[in-house]
């Protein structure tokens, strides 16, 4: 938590959050949905149910790690305030990889895994207008 000294002063910043999600654990020959359905997924429920402007969104690129996986990730923005990540894991870890992301080496994976993550609280203030 490196903006925890923002807690209080932004209205933006909490010190928990709820954390939605939808995942899909691709397996060679057992496509469910990958990267360009995650994207669609989320952009349909943004600017539908919730009636977000499609203008006011922005998708931002970045390599993603964790617990041993690796992949890209889309940071979901709506004016401004993060709303979402959607990872695209498909690299596990392996010193001898070819690939390198913070600092470790990586491997692509037998299976390509979506993890996303909403959150609640701030899907709440957008949808009453008041991020």
């Amino acid at each position: 938590m490196n903006d925890i000294d923002q807690v209080g002063v932004t209205g933006r910043h909490l010190t928990s959050f709820e954390m939605l999600c939808h995942d899909s654990f691709n397996r060679e020959g057992k496509e469910i949905y990958w990267k360009e359905d995650t994207v669609r997924y989320c952009n349909s429920f943004l600017t539908g149910p919730l009636g977000i402007n499609q203008n006011l969104i922005t998708y931002k690129e970045k390599p993603w790690s964790g617990g041993g996986n690796a992949g890209n990730a889309l940071e979901v923005f709506v004016l401004g305030l993060e709303v979402a990540t959607l990872v695209f894991m498909d690299m596990s870890e392996n010193e001898n990889g070819e690939f390198e992301v913070d600092g470790k080496k990586y491997s692509p994976m037998g299976q390509r895994i979506v993890d996303t993550g909403y959150g609640l609280e701030r899907l709440v203030w957008l949808s009453n207008g008041t991020p």
